[in-house]
Order: C-alpha cells, then sequence, then structure tokens
C-alpha cells in the first residue's frame, strides 16, 4: 500500500492546477483545501494547552510559534505538495491479487506527501516495523519526483512535522473528561490508548529534530502524566490488527 500511496503522490506532483480545473470542469461542490485545514489545526492547537494545564503543566515558550511553524509547513509543503487521499484507513484500499487499490477519495486533496502515511503512525497505529518499511517504500516511491525525500535531515524533519500535526490534531478531538472515564475508540481499543500511543509516536518522531525541542518535550510531558494517570496503559498499547496477529511480524 505505501508503494501505491508513493506512486499517487509521485505522479501528481507538480499538477496541482490540473487537478484544480478538473475538479471545476466536474463541478464538484467540495474539495479539501490544505490551507483552510491548516488554519483550522493552528487553532485547535490552544486545547493541548488545555490538557496541559489539567495536567498540571506548563508549555515551554516556543511552543505557539512551533505550532506556527507545523501549520505554515502544511499549507506550504513545498517539494513534498502532491495529491493525497486524506483517509487511508483499513477500509479504504482493496486487495485484488498482489495489487492494492486505494477507494473512496472523499477526503481527497492536495497536501504534504507524508499526510498519508502519518496517519498510520499516529492515528490508526500499526506496528513500528511496518511503519518503518512503509516509510522506506514511500520515499523510495517519491524520489523520481521529489529528490529532497533523499536527504535524511530533511525527511526525518519533514517526518516529525507531519506527525505533530497528527498528534496534535487527535489530541484537540479528545474531551478532558478522559481524565477520569475512559471511553471506547476503535474496535476493542480504547481512547486512552489510542491517546498514549499518539504521545508516544509523536514524541518519538520529533526527538533530535532541529526545531522541534519543544513539541519533544510536550510530548513527553503529557505522555509521562498520562501514564502516571493511567498506569494499565502502556505505550505502544496499539490496536488488535488481525493480519499481524495471524503471522509472526513484529507487534511493536
Amino acid at each position: 500500500m505505501a508503494r501505491q500511496m508513493g506512486k499517487l503522490h509521485a505522479t501528481t506532483m507538480g499538477k496541482e492546477l490540473q487537478f484544480e480545473r478538473l475538479c471545476g470542469d466536474l463541478s464538484l461542490a467540495r474539495v479539501s483545501s490544505r490551507f483552510q485545514e491548516a488554519e483550522r489545526w493552528l487553532k485547535d492547537c490552544h486545547k493541548v494547552e488545555d490538557w496541559c494545564r489539567e495536567l498540571s503543566y506548563r508549555p515551554p515558550a516556543g511552543f505557539e510559534q512551533a505550532c506556527k511553524r507545523i501549520a505554515e509547513t502544511f499549507a506550504h509543503p513545498g517539494a513534498f505538495l502532491a495529491l493525497t487521499h486524506g483517509d487511508p484507513v483499513p477500509t479504504n484500499n482493496q486487495l485484488c491479487g498482489s495489487t492494492i487499490y486505494l477507494l473512496d477519495f472523499e477526503y481527497g486533496g492536495y497536501r504534504h506527501a507524508l499526510y498519508d502515511l502519518t496517519g498510520w503512525n499516529i492515528l490508526c497505529p500499526l506496528p513500528k516495523a511496518c511503519v518503518a518499511l512503509m516509510s522506506n517504500h514511500l520515499r523510495t516511491a517519491l524520489l523520481p519526483a521529489c529528490p529532497a525525500a533523499e536527504d535524511d535531515e530533511i525527511y526525518q524533519a519533514e517526518w516529525a512535522m507531519l506527525c505533530t500535526y497528527r498528534a496534535i490534531a487527535m489530541l484537540s478531538w479528545m474531551s478532558l473528561r478522559l481524565i477520569k472515564h475512559n471511553r471506547p475508540w476503535a474496535d476493542n481499543w480504547s481512547r486512552r490508548e489510542a491517546m498514549v500511543v499518539a504521545l508516544s509516536r509523536w514524541e518519538e518522531a520529533t526527538r533530535g529534530v532541529k526545531g522541534l525541542e519543544v513539541m519533544t518535550e510536550v510530548a513527553a510531558q503529557l505522555l509521562r502524566r498520562c501514564q502516571t494517570l493511567w498506569p494499565d496503559i502502556e505505550a505502544e498499547s496499539n490496536p488488535a490488527w488481525p493480519v499481524f496477529l495471524q503471522t509472526s511480524f513484529p507487534q511493536s
């Protein structure tokens, strides 16, 4: 699937104007706008500060500025601008023989090329080994159209910023009532588990990335406080993906 996503991104880079004309010709009522999404996301960043206050933690100076940098990167991805699926959840792809087809482009639009894959790291977290493998395949597929993806430092920074975007978005969906009352999130996976995994993956993705030190600290502090509140939840309490339970693939 990562190869298919990478192929989609690579073959559509530099073609946003054609995409917009096509959407106009088809009279599509709604097409996702990364500019509006970035604006909404930036407004929702205050909800992370709400979580910090509730957990007796004050974000360090520079948090707001770092959020603005993430929003700017999302709105203006530069060399990483490509057509994205927008909602690559497990039910939005179909395996036919050895070929995977991406389905339901309801949220499709031009965004950062790492937007889709970071969803599998933060929102619907696959085992880390699987995410790393998918990232390698996606990166290879991007190279012909996006030479910047070959630079390790650039790729790591872009990955960290998109993981931050995803993690903060997820936190903004979580009610503070979760502190005292857990609720289901997906199947047998709870909201607390989803939040703890998102914080853990966020901290790991930003660790050592220049300019995102403040995000590493916020993620680590929130993670530590949540695990103190909910000691029964591990940092890698991932969903029970049936396909991995049936194989010897590492679960973490």
